[in-house]
């Protein structure tokens, strides 16, 4: 592969070739689609219905923070396409033109220089399985690292209209991740480093910065138009602003465990380069500078905010710039046989990662194997529960939460009004104050008194995959939906409720059942407990059932015991 002349070249160019058919059976294999997704997909419908790029219809929240990649979806929803499909699809083409990319680059650069064709950086992201995974997952993580690397290689290009090109491509993915921002601004710092003392600098900058201004520009006009903020919920229900850089170390740390032999491989590329006196810091203006500064800024991101809970995920953007500088960094070898070594040393970090996550091991550290949390029979299931709630909901007004991992059951559910527990799509809960840090982006919850405020009727439970009364019978603020859905009655609407009476497959206490039930409690027990009972009873359905809450309420306190004399 790295031998000079044709026969390396067919060689290089057949290894190509063949992890190109491997990584097009392992990513179809492994297609698969993360809960996370589904919020898109509901805005995408949404946006397609007339609701405009909302969550629920009414109610301005940026809860997506991939722009782009939700326009995308919603094209193709437009178009009659199944968004678990069409996400799929569009994944996998970004995938291959990542590896594209990669390969021209390593072919180019054997032109320009006359030195072997070496695709290291390509043959290492059709090979891990890291790669594979994420080349589908439903999100815009395969569609984000490919922007972001087209983006800053092409501001190495000398021709304006390319560095015009640069400037756009980035534009999409600062609109397709607010992240973007940080590959925009390493491309924007080299390009005014490298052409400081250039003729026709002023040309050069401006055919840059003008596509990038612009965008950044219309972005922010259109999110404070349109939803009165400037960043999305994630921002706030990550605290992003504030460092996790423990959580961060591990996270990174954690990936590097597995892919043990990228490690050794960049470690080998060092010390080689340093026996032949070969290692010296790059140029001000080199490319390895470029792509390093542009990788490290975002690994540093990462770090900074905790990584993720995603195994993986938000570092698949950094790899290619760094297998970039590695593949540099073995170019400049000059013996064929260290090169070969060090190759087959970075075939066994494809090829033999360490398994992290085996058995029953899902998580570690708030860190999961996401792909087995969401095999293709659990998203079915929340599709089937999804479906039997929404229509036993349809028409009633009812505004529900749902815990983690349910975005799927409210896109498949349509009903009108739904909050993600964990502050996901209403900026009131993201913004609520940590009380302990720990899975990155699901450290808040909403609060009791925060879901009476905003009135939800229901909390539905991740139940899975059967749910049904327990031994000791119905409580009387539980409701089963043919045993498929569980759920607990926050507020006791009589609208609400008397719709569900209406539905055979739906059982809950009525609550003139559940008036008797807590009567009797009063009858028997102190004072102490009738008033907090009392002061229950009036947040559960008192407050908010008119006429007859009141005359309830009456009825009910006037069981009261007086308390004994002293």
């Amino acid at each position: 592969m790295s031998t000079p002349g044709r026969t390396g070249r067919l060689l290089a160019v057949a290894l190509v070739v063949l992890l190109t058919f491997y990584a097009s059976y392992r990513t179809r294999q492994r297609a698969w689609v993360c809960d996370d997704s589904f919020i898109s997909f509901r805005y995408a419908e949404n946006l397609v219905l007339g609701h405009g790029l909302v969550f629920n219809p009414g109610e301005r929240v940026e809860g997506y923070t991939n722009l782009a990649w939700t326009l995308l979806i919603a094209l193709a929803i437009g178009r009659g396409f199944d968004p678990v499909r069409a996400s799929e699809a569009l994944g996998l083409l970004f995938y291959a033109l990542l590896a594209v990319v990669l390969a021209l680059r390593s072919y180019n650069r054997s032109q320009r220089e006359g030195g072997a064709f070496l695709p290291l950086a390509a043959c290492l992201a059709l090979g891990m399985e890291d790669f594979h995974v994420w080349a589908t997952g439903g999100l815009e993580t395969a569609c984000f690292a490919f922007l972001a690397l087209a983006g800053v290689l092409l501001v190495r290009a000398e021709d304006g209209r390319l560095l015009f090109c640069a400037g756009a491509v980035l534009s999409l993915a600062v609109a397709t991740r607010p992240d973007g921002l940080l590959f925009a601004a390493v491309a924007g710092a080299y390009l005014l480093t490298a052409w400081w003392t250039r003729e026709g600098r002023w040309r050069a900058w401006t055919a840059f910065i003008v596509p990038l201004a612009a965008t950044v520009l219309a972005l922010v006009a259109f999110k404070q138009s349109y939803y009165g903020e400037l960043l999305p919920t994630a921002f706030y229900s990550k605290s992003a602003a504030d460092p996790y850089y423990a959580q961060g170390i591990f996270y990174v740390g954690l990936f590097f465990l597995k892919n043990w032999g990228l490690v050794a491989v960049g470690l080998a590329i060092v010390v080689a380069l340093f026996l032949e006196g070969a290692l010296r810091p790059p140029a001000r203006s080199s490319e390895v500078l470029l792509l390093a500064a542009a990788g490290g800024a975002f690994l540093f991101y990462v770090i900074y905010s905790g990584g993720d809970f995603m195994f993986a995920r938000r570092l698949v953007p950094a790899l290619p710039f760094f297998f970039l500088v590695a593949e540099a960094g073995l170019l400049r070898l000059r013996r064929p046989k260290l090169r070969g070594a060090i190759l087959a040393g970075a075939f066994a970090a494809v090829l033999l990662p360490y398994r992290l996550y085996s058995g029953e091991t899902t998580r570690i550290s708030y860190v999961a194997d996401e792909p087995r949390f969401y095999p293709p029979e659990s998203i079915a299931f929340r599709k089937l529960q999804g479906e039997e709630v929404g229509r036993a909901l349809e028409g009633s007004g009812a505004r529900v939460v749902v815990e983690g991992g349910m975005a799927s059951f409210a896109f498949y559910s349509k009903l009108p009004y739904v909050v993600e527990m964990t502050g996901l799509t209403q900026y009131s809960l993201a913004r609520l104050p940590i009380s302990r840090r720990s899975i990155p982006g699901h450290e808040k919850e909403a609060t009791p008194e925060w879901l009476a405020e905003n009135g939800i009727h229901l909390r539905i439970y991740q139940d899975y995959p059967y749910v049904g009364p327990g031994k000791t019978g119905r409580r009387h603020d539980e409701i089963f939906f043919s045993n498929l859905v569980r759920a607990r009655i926050l507020i006791y609407s009589d609208e609400v409720m008397g719709k569900l009476a209406e539905v055979p497959e739906v059982d809950f206490v009525p609550i003139e059942e559940a008036l008797e039930r807590f009567a009797e409690e009063i009858v028997k027990g102190p004072p102490e407990t009738a008033e907090e009972i009392l002061t229950y009873l009036d947040g559960y359905y008192f407050r908010r059932a008119g006429e007859k809450g009141r005359a309830e309420a009456r009825r009910l306190r006037a069981l009261v015991k007086e308390p004994a004399e002293p």
